[in-house]
């Protein structure tokens, strides 16, 4: 989560410019620290909003734009948790994401039938959706040396 408040700090310093390319990817595994300390990430979240909300220069900012901004951090929180195997609590954040920003938040329905479906035995046909869903991204992922994880 600290490189989100990095790319918000440096983002002040010059304007970003869009590259359409990956540049990188990530690897999730039980060891990765998103995963195995997931709880703790959606706090990080609630305290760079915080640290936002307390600077001078962002906070009118997200001030005007509080509900989408803060259903972004539960969204988020939902997706680490989800990812760390918590599916319970994932689905609570996303409640709040969409109590604050429904639009916003349903932009993940996905992940909120993922998380569904895992609370009710129906873990492997999440995964399913998931592998197919990859599949149809990157046809020709299962003949390269593309990394085998969900791209969000």
């Amino acid at each position: 989560m600290l490189d989100h408040q990095l790319w918000i700090r440096l983002a002040r310093q010059a304007p970003f410019q869009h590259v359409p390319n990956y540049w990188a990817a990530a690897r999730h595994h039980s060891a990765a620290k998103n995963v195995a300390q997931a709880a703790g990430f959606g706090q990080e979240a609630v305290r760079i909003l915080d640290w936002m909300e307390a600077d001078s220069e962002l906070a009118p900012q997200v001030h005007a734009h509080r509900r989408r901004i803060r259903a972004g951090a539960h969204r988020l929180n939902a997706r680490y948790l989800l990812d760390g195997g918590f599916p319970s609590p994932a689905l609570r954040a996303y409640a709040q994401a969409l109590w604050l920003s429904p639009g916003f938040a349903l932009k993940h329905w996905h992940r909120m039938l993922y998380a569904a479906l895992s609370l009710l035995g129906g873990k492997g046909l999440a995964e399913w959706y998931y592998r197919i869903k990859r599949k149809l991204r990157h046809p020709s992922a299962s003949n390269s040396n593309l990394p085998t994880t969900r791209q969000r």
